[in-house]
């Protein structure tokens, strides 16, 4: 990168789409994303309910809303620049924000005294810097 010059934060953008049989069968969309982006990283999670699961599209909704917020709170905590960070830092944080997402799960699971099982959702999170990318 030449001295002097800024990057530009890039633009996330994003869609979930009902799939046919879920249409037909008359569910909603039970896939989320979410996303947050500076100069230096560039963070996307996407949640894929379990459609036999009654509650799976708040199960991917509460997950990637809990990623991206503890990722930011991580952000907003850290001292130093993203890009240098270590290979173990970067599986603590990973280990942290799939954490922090089961845990949101959990949480409203006990609040609405409903079963873990109705949440149910996969969750993959990427995390871009301009020198490498993680994802899991």
């Amino acid at each position: 990168m030449t001295k002097g010059v800024s990057m530009s934060i890039p633009e996330i953008i994003g869609k979930s789409v009902c799939g046919p049989k879920h249409i037909e069968a008359g569910d909603t969309c039970q896939d989320n994303w979410n996303g947050d982006a500076a100069e230096e990283y560039l963070l996307t999670c996407v949640a894929d309910g379990l459609g036999s699961s009654d509650k799976s599209a708040v199960g991917s909704e509460l997950a990637v809303n809990a990623v991206v917020s503890r990722f930011q709170d991580w952000v907003a905590e850290f001292d130093g620049k993203i890009a240098t960070i270590s290979e173990e830092t970067i599986e603590e944080l990973y280990g942290e924000l799939y954490s922090t997402a089961r845990t949101s799960l959990i949480n409203r699971a006990e609040s609405e005294e409903n079963s873990l099982d109705e949440y149910h959702t996969t969750l993959s999170i990427v995390l871009a810097t301009p020198d490498w990318y993680a994802a899991g």
